[in-house]
């Protein structure tokens, strides 16, 4: 299962659909990953916190980190394992947007 990474939350999009790891799994509660989660649901992605397996990671359309000092980071690959294009991936780009917007 991945949950976290050392000072950053991850996010992986598949379809119009985002998931990242709830916080049952005392993971990292990031103020940038509630952010996130917030402006998913204010702009109607759906959004789920459930556990997220290395298999399913890898078979993103995208993924992506965030914490407070870079804010959304997108993952160019994983294991060697490379996404199509994470920045043009629509889910992502919007949620970049508008929380830009924030600041």
């Amino acid at each position: 299962m991945v949950l976290e990474c050392s000072t950053s939350n991850i996010f992986m999009v598949r379809g119009e659909k985002v998931y990242t790891p709830s916080k049952e799994f005392n993971i990292l509660p990031g103020i940038t990953r509630e952010i996130v989660i917030k402006l998913c649901k204010n702009q109607g992605i759906d959004i789920y916190e459930e556990a997220i397996s290395y298999d399913e990671l890898i078979r993103a359309d995208s993924a992506f980190l965030t914490n407070s000092i870079m804010g959304i980071l997108p993952i160019s690959g994983i294991d060697k394992i490379f996404f199509q294009n994470p920045k043009k991936n629509n889910i992502l780009e919007k949620i970049s947007k508008n929380y830009k917007g924030l600041f």
